[in-house]
């Protein structure tokens, strides 16, 4: 049986090698735009700083992910440490020249760190109480941005900051700041029917034995309440709707308040109201929702809100319509809407005509620096067919003879044309357009996993901490 040192210097020797096999495949890569997310987690009054790597397969067109780290970080969570620690670990990848953007939280000191990089716009605050509201005050040419290179932060070269899409769409869910600041006549519904929902968890949370009768008389265990996504909140009142009688009859058996008429009309208004705005949250993690997803998105939704008929939770509909106008104004720079036009999906879907033009002129433009020249003219106005339950207005497409217009034209929606010869330039600047996900799920995940790693091991040292979770994460390419 081999001791205690010995198998940690077997780890230690598959840690180095592992990281070894990542830097060369990273490598093999030089024509590929790699994007981390990142985040900062606190356990056992430890913090740590977490790092996931994407990027785009050239040859499958898959997105692929690697954890990077799980570090320790000591002190104050500043903008210089953090910096100075996220550009060690790109460092110890090969990675400081081929990662091109980094996608984070609304977090003030990691924004500070990474800096606002968003391509094609200037970053002005308008709003500390929004969070940090920005708009796009400059058109910048994309080639001259890219040109440009990486800003530098704390005397570090760093990617480009892009916020994560799903953590800035759940911030603007939240609906208590709304109802406490505003003078909407349903706000003592709205707060009625939460006050009945509060009691009723705490009284399910508390009692098991209350939470059994529940699941008896209603046929469902109730979701349980989690304060960091507002989204367990909808689902539980989702899961009320059609039971008025068999909730009340259980509320008065606990003597607790019981709903009203007027609440059950508020709580199907909300559910109504926030049923788009889950799925777009559910679209916007999934693993191969890349930039380009990003403004489709939001705009499927803001048109799903606009033809809701409300009528208690109009202000609220108004209000989440002005904050997502707000917040994701700055997603429409050039280089988010030409990620989602090489996206087959999409195409000029979401682009009005003045737009497309500029658009396809830029795609061109980033085709000839890559070697392809193109002689065609572009237009558009063809409609296709409904993609899916959730993007469901037409497409619009471009009829011409050079690449880009017989792409726009194809009526083909799967990915899987990039990988044809003819669309070849296309599909090199859909692997460097597409590379950052829409979101940071990915982090997420890693500190999902860190959590039983570090367990109740008060006396884990940070050393073999992060040996293990590394590890851990890529046990499939370490075994392999």
């Amino acid at each position: 049986m081999p001791c205690q040192n010995v198998i940690m210097d077997d780890l230690l020797e598959a840690k180095l090698a592992l990281m070894s096999k990542l830097r060369g495949q990273f490598k093999d890569l030089p024509d590929v735009a790699f994007c981390t997310t990142l985040d900062v987690w606190t356990a056992r009054r430890r913090s740590y700083l977490g790092m996931a790597l994407h990027w785009i397969d050239p040859a499958t067109l898959a997105p692929q992910s690697r954890a990077l780290c799980c570090k320790r970080l000591r002190g104050g969570h500043t903008r210089d440490k953090i910096a100075t620690e996220m550009s060690s670990v790109l460092e110890d990848f090969g990675l400081s020249e081929q990662v091109k953007y980094m996608v984070t939280d609304s977090g003030g000191n990691v924004g500070q760190a990474v800096g606002d990089g968003l391509v094609g716009a200037q970053a002005v605050a308008l709003d500390t109480e929004e969070q940090v509201v920005q708009v796009l005050v400059e058109s910048v040419d994309v080639e001259a941005v890219m040109a440009a290179g990486d800003q530098d932060t704390a005397g570090q070269s760093l990617p480009r900051r892009v916020r994560c899409a799903s953590h800035t769409r759940s911030l603007l869910a939240d609906t208590t700041q709304y109802f406490t600041t505003s003078q909407d006549p349903a706000k003592h519904l709205y707060q009625g029917m939460k006050i009945v929902v509060d009691a009723l968890w705490e009284c399910v949370e508390s009692s098991s034995h209350a939470a059994d009768r529940m699941h008896q008389m209603l046929g469902f265990q109730w979701a349980q309440q989690n304060p960091t996504r507002w989204h367990s909140t909808f689902d539980a009142i989702k899961s009320l709707d059609g039971a008025g009688a068999k909730v009340n009859a259980f509320l008065r058996l606990e003597k607790l308040p019981c709903f009203s008429p007027s609440h059950f009309k508020v709580m199907k208004e909300y559910i109504s109201l926030y049923e788009p705005v889950s799925r777009a949250l559910a679209v916007l993690q999934r693993a191969e929702a890349a930039l380009g997803c990003v403004l489709p998105t939001i705009a499927t939704l803001t048109t799903k809100l606009h033809r809701l008929e409300l009528h208690h939770l109009r202000g609220l509909r108004d209000h989440l319509l002005h904050r997502l106008e707000l917040h994701f104004d700055k997603y429409k720079n050039i280089e988010f809407r030409m990620a989602t036009v090489l996206a087959p999906r999409f195409k000029l879907q979401f682009e009005d005509e003045a737009s497309a033009a500029q658009i396809t002129d830029h795609i061109r433009r980033a085709m000839e620096s890559l070697g392809h020249r193109e002689t065609g003219e572009g237009g558009h106005g063809k409609t296709d067919g409904d993609w899916d339950d959730f993007f469901g207005t037409g497409v619009q497409t471009t009829v011409g003879s050079d690449v880009l217009t017989r792409y726009l034209y194809d009526s083909r929606s799967s990915l899987s044309i990039l990988q044809e010869e003819q669309y070849r330039p296309l599909k090199t600047l859909y692997v460097q357009k597409n590379a950052a996900p829409a979101s940071g799920a990915a982090v997420d995940s890693l500190f999902n996993t860190a959590a039983p790693v570090l367990g109740r091991r008060a006396a884990l040292g940070d050393d073999t901490f992060e040996l293990l979770l590394f590890l851990k994460l890529n046990h499939f390419y370490w075994a392999r």
